[in-house]
């Protein structure tokens, strides 16, 4: 007797009508649209609040403008955000959080996948790609990487992690926004060479996999294995992780489809969907979900609903492609922007 298997778009599909799923994509869009300020950014304010009662934020515009690309739109309102993001761009291809901070941190990542989908940013997004390349921890000698291998401990410097601030312990979060943006930079700049560091990125989110199956913040105070596994980082992770083998993933798919069924949030149920959906997973509603309170919330709905229907290439990567080019060919994995060789992408990260 044979089995008829559901197809990709089966599963991807939301479990509503196709009219009911637009109707909120529209309000989505318009909650957005309402929100954006006058500089063309967006901030963490509650949707309810008039636009430009708060300053902009990094990270609020650059998943707005992911969410409104993944529906196909190319406003004005769109433009503008490009530009702020650009605008805001630093010397060293990086973005702070906002306009007070004088550092660059991981959020370049989200904002490296918002500008790619734009030929007229590809100089902005090239000079992010480097830098976000360089963020990634490599298998270099250390006296830190040392003295965790001695004592069996995860070091703060993992190879393939990435912090959250330069220099600072490598965390899941950003390890997984790096994979995303990196993966997609190497498709979109025609960069094979950083499929290394995406490899290494990949098994470094691997090692810190909790034991309930799903992942956690991923620090070094203590194992990642003791910790409760969150919504969001495990969806996050499964997004990133999508191209590897099945048997890798069975369980924290698993796990994440338990996870559905009390997300805690309108954010962990959306990385939770969108990584599902990546990995060809059934990703029904909840009964009653939580409406969106900022753009964020919005901005990660609507990402999620276009994960789900096929429509967010961005996100939805060709990562195992990426990941495996330079291994397959039998070529020493290397850094893409000079340094040490990433050996990690091939080494078990303790």
């Amino acid at each position: 007797m044979t089995t008829t298997q559901p197809s990709r778009s089966a599963l991807l599909a939301p479990p509503r009508s196709a009219m009911l799923a637009m109707i909120e994509v529209q309000r989505l869009q318009q909650q957005l649209a309402a929100a954006q300020n006058p500089d063309g950014g967006w901030s963490y304010q509650r949707l309810a609040t008039p636009s430009g009662r708060a300053s902009s934020w990094t990270e609020p515009t650059a998943l707005a403008l992911t969410a409104l690309h993944a529906w196909g739109v190319a406003s004005e309102s769109y433009q503008r955000g490009l530009q702020w993001l650009a605008e805001n761009q630093r010397p060293d291809g990086g973005w702070a959080p906002n306009r007070t901070v004088d550092a660059s941190t991981a959020v370049t990542s989200l904002a490296l996948l918002a500008l790619l989908p734009s030929k007229d940013h590809h100089a902005a997004a090239a000079k992010a790609t480097q830098w976000a390349a360089k963020q990634v921890y490599t298998d270099g000698f250390s006296p830190a990487l040392l003295l965790a291998r001695l004592l069996r401990l995860p070091p703060a410097h993992a190879p393939g992690s990435v912090a959250w601030f330069p220099g600072t312990a490598g965390w899941v979060m950003p390890t997984a926004m790096s994979i995303l943006a990196l993966s997609h930079a190497s498709q979109v700049l025609n960069l094979p060479e950083l499929s290394s560091l995406v490899a290494a990125s990949q098994t470094y989110l691997l090692s810190r996999r909790c034991i309930d199956g799903g992942w956690n913040h991923g620090g070094t105070n203590t194992r990642s294995e003791d910790a409760t596994s969150y919504p969001e980082t495990t969806g996050i992770a499964l997004l990133a992780l999508s191209s590897r083998p099945a048997a890798e993933l069975a369980a924290p798919l698993r796990f994440g489809q338990q996870l559905l069924n009390s997300p805690e949030s309108l954010e962990g149920l959306s990385w939770l969907q969108m990584g599902l959906a990546a990995n060809h997973q059934a990703t029904p509603d909840p009964a009653e979900i939580e409406p969106p309170r900022t753009s964020r919330d919005a901005s990660l709905r609507l990402l999620a609903l276009a994960v789900r229907a096929g429509h967010a290439d961005s996100l939805v990567l060709q990562c195992a492609k990426v990941a495996t080019a330079r291994l397959q060919e039998g070529r020493e994995p290397v850094s893409p922007f000079g340094g040490a060789p990433a050996t990690a992408a091939v080494l078990s990260v303790p």
